[in-house]
């Protein structure tokens, strides 16, 4: 992807097109998905003016960015991750909760048990199931096996769906 660094004031810093109050720039090119871009921060890029180089750390990126952000859903483990972020985002704050247990407690009623229930009724928690077919432009293809290198076996017997 091109990008530039470009100077304004005395701060370097980078983006897809250059702004007008920039005094300095340079064009770079990087080797990252236009979809990614948008999570690029400072710590995973490094500008030197002097060589006119913009340099992208993607093993940082990888490991601090797109593996917090970024959820797989069609590995056991993305599956999994997402299906807690889900949940949590949906249960009360903490402190709603010990409220509502207090009360509970005193008043003998089931606020809190019913909160969490109704959670976990809207957001069940389902098991991971291997996608069985992949789809290749507009073509579903079922999934047989893998390759010893990793590679999918796939059927040649294909649904068209377009």
């Amino acid at each position: 992807m091109k990008i530039f660094a470009y100077k304004v004031n005395d701060a370097w810093s980078f983006a897809e097109k250059v702004p007008e109050a920039a005094t300095d720039s340079f064009e770079s090119v990087i080797n990252i998905k236009q979809s990614d871009f948008d999570y690029l921060g400072a710590e995973c890029v490094s500008i030197d003016p002097v060589a006119r180089t913009l340099t992208f750390d993607k093993e940082k990126f990888d490991k601090e960015v797109r593996n917090v952000v970024f959820v797989d859903e069609d590995s056991k483990e993305g599956h999994e991750t997402a299906f807690a972020i889900l949940r949590s985002q949906a249960y009360p704050p903490i402190e709603s909760q010990l409220d509502m247990m207090y009360h509970d407690l005193v008043s003998g009623s089931t606020t809190w048990k019913d909160a969490i229930e109704k959670v976990k009724t809207m957001i069940p928690k389902t098991e991971f199931q291997e996608k069985k077919s992949v789809r290749i432009g507009k073509k579903d293809y079922e999934i047989l096996g893998q390759n010893p290198d990793g590679s999918m076996v796939v059927d040649d017997d294909v649904t068209n769906n377009g």
